[in-house]
């Protein structure tokens, strides 16, 4: 990802908060045809703030969905590594976080432009209409819904003042995964520590991004939460 005067309004695609984002004093790069927030402040500062509480937008980062009778068989065939049973999920290094939300529905969440690549190249292949179930569909997840990444000692204690299901570390396993309501909205939750520290991936429909994103702030107040970029979550996960 390239950093340097890089500004959501050039880039083809935006995240959805983006003008929240440079408000709270964003710096933003590349990432494909889109800018993320890369970072806020020093280094130093957002590790500080990853360990306690930290909310970062990976709205931006490649996202692919898959729903239908016959699509695990299908993915499988293509080389995708994935849970066998539904509300977990598994890292694959090709594609990223595969999370299995139901029997037959299954969604890809990319950490980078490699893996975005190769979820492009998985999109195409099921377009081609290369053996694909009769009854299965391509969800562009990447454009319906906006993802947020909250991570530190204290993200389960936000996310218990927003939403109903028990969410702490003891009891919501890594990789874990839901499909609930966080803030009085439909949301998928997925457990997805960063090098030891506790996170959560939280995706919403994109008409609700901005509402979701000022919950997530006030609820964070509390405990001094702040934002961070990719460029530290990157660092972090080595």
């Amino acid at each position: 990802m390239n950093q340097n005067t890089v500004t959501p309004e050039a880039q083809p695609y935006r995240s959805f908060v983006y003008r929240q984002l440079q408000a709270a004093g964003a710096h933003f790069s590349h990432c494909r045809q889109a800018a993320i927030a890369a970072g806020y402040a020093g280094a130093d500062i957002e590790q500080a703030r990853l360990q306690r509480l930290a909310l970062a937008d990976l709205s931006p980062l490649p996202r692919l969905g898959f729903k239908g009778v016959g699509v695990p068989a299908w993915l499988q065939g293509q080389g995708v590594n994935m849970p066998e049973t539904a509300n977990t999920a598994v890292a694959d290094p090709q594609y990223g976080l595969v999370a299995r939300l139901g029997y037959n529905e299954l969604l890809l969440l990319g950490r980078d432009a490699a893996q975005g690549d190769a979820q492009e190249r998985l999109a195409a292949t099921w377009q081609a209409g290369a053996d694909i179930p009769a009854q299965g569909n391509l969800l562009l997840r990447a454009h319906s819904h906006a993802c947020f990444g909250l991570y530190g000692a204290f993200a389960d204690q936000v996310l218990a003042k927003l939403c109903a299901v028990d969410l702490r570390p003891r009891t919501f396993a890594q990789h874990a995964a839901a499909l609930t309501s966080v803030a009085r909205v439909g949301a998928i939750i997925i457990r997805d520590d960063v090098a030891g520290v506790t996170g959560y991936q939280l995706l919403v429909d994109g008409s609700y991004a901005v509402y979701l994103l000022d919950c997530l702030s006030d609820a964070m107040t509390e405990f001094d939460g702040d934002f961070i970029g990719l460029d530290t979550l990157a660092a972090a996960a080595g």
